[in-house]
């Protein structure tokens, strides 16, 4: 009897957790980020909009360095 009631409790608690939201454009994700020379981690809180506009701005700034020649890449020098 205590088992059954018991196994009803569980049962009932996994059912009442809500799936979480869809992440759409305007939602807000914030991570801890550690930055080199520092132990105090910063918090950056970003929308999915501004996280793609990142990630294509920081490919596009390395795909320029590689062209660099201190980064071993054929471009302009002043001799």
């Amino acid at each position: 009897m205590i088992l059954s009631a018991l196994a009803l409790l569980a049962a009932g608690q996994v059912q009442a957790a809500p799936a979480p939201p869809p992440a759409s454009a305007e939602t807000v994700r914030c991570v801890e980020q550690t930055t080199l020379g520092s132990r105090v981690p910063r918090k950056l809180c970003r929308t999915e909009q501004e996280r793609a506009a990142a990630g294509e701005r920081k490919d596009r700034t390395h795909a320029l360095a590689a062209f660099h020649p201190k980064n071993g890449g054929v471009g302009f020098t002043n001799n």
